[in-house]
């Protein structure tokens, strides 16, 4: 009989953390191996939750178009200006978003209307986009990610709309040079969190 024992280290952009035990057991001809392997995951990308914990979040100062409702807009899961702590490098949040669309079609126009309450994601959209409501007071609740590559446009215009983020993100990486462009949200949109 044999046994190996082995230990790896697993980096990824997932976060698979923690240690898994892999055990594999073959017999035959009065004889037997057995492999037994423990893999430890490691976030390479550190621990962001913070980030994400909130309805939105900045570095920088947080402008609301007049009209926007953020919900909660205090207390837990609240907007967060000038977040001081550990931050991701655009490469970091570019490659671990991607992985959440990455079997997605892309979704080929550069708008999404709604007309009745819908639900998306994951969602991938390469290139601009505007999400409006065609008809008041619907919502449109994020079951993923949404990860659009251009500057996106929510709530500028249409009937007014709930975005319930449900715990998920909205990812925009844009080549804008406007820093105010690349994710505006209009006052037609009340977005509820966290996400």
């Amino acid at each position: 009989d044999i046994t190996i024992t082995s230990v790896a280290l697993y980096q990824g952009i997932t976060n698979l953390t923690g240690t898994y035990r892999v055990e594999s057991t073959t017999t035959g001809n009065g004889s037997g191996t057995q492999i037994e392997a423990y893999i430890e995951g490691v976030n390479i990308y550190g621990d962001y939750g913070d980030i994400v914990g909130n309805v939105l979040t900045s570095q920088e100062e947080i402008v609301l178009k007049p009209g926007t409702e953020v919900n909660p807009s205090e207390g837990e899961n609240s907007p967060v200006e000038y977040y001081e702590d550990d931050w991701p490098t655009a490469e970091e949040l570019i490659s671990f978003y991607l992985e959440e669309v990455e079997d997605e079609e892309p979704y080929d126009s550069d708008l999404l209307t709604l007309d009745s309450d819908m639900e998306l994601g994951p969602f991938y959209r390469d290139g601009e986009l505007e999400i409006k409501a065609g008809t008041a007071d619907v919502t449109l609740t994020l079951n993923g990610t949404v990860y659009v590559s251009g500057d996106t446009l929510i709530g500028s215009t249409g009937q007014d709309f709930t975005l319930d983020l449900n715990d998920h993100t909205i990812f925009v990486a844009s080549n804008s040079s406007d820093p105010q462009k690349a994710l505006w949200i209009g006052g037609k949109c009340t977005v509820v969190g966290s996400g």
